[in-house]
């Protein structure tokens, strides 16, 4: 049997989860650089999101939004699969 050693390196003074790039804020964070790349938004302790600005995902595959989504501009979803989903 061989022993394997990893070495496993976490940020100081932030959650393992998001040190590691798992969890729901790393989904959230995968979320907006697949759909919304150009937008800016921020994610509190109790994982609220808040885009200051418009999300516009016209015409894009997405299906679904995140939880606890707060858009302060418009949203647009037009011809979206958003809007065709069940």
């Amino acid at each position: 049997m061989k022993l394997v050693r990893e070495n496993i390196s976490f940020q100081r003074g932030v959650d393992p989860k998001t040190s590691l790039s798992i969890g729901r804020k790393a989904l959230i964070d995968e979320w907006f650089k697949t759909w919304a790349p150009d937008v800016y938004y921020t994610i509190d302790s109790n994982l609220n999101i808040e885009v200051k600005g418009s999300l516009d995902l016209s015409e894009k595959n997405v299906d679904i939004l995140p939880e606890n989504l707060t858009v302060r501009g418009y949203l647009n979803l037009y011809k979206s699969s958003i809007l065709n989903y069940h």
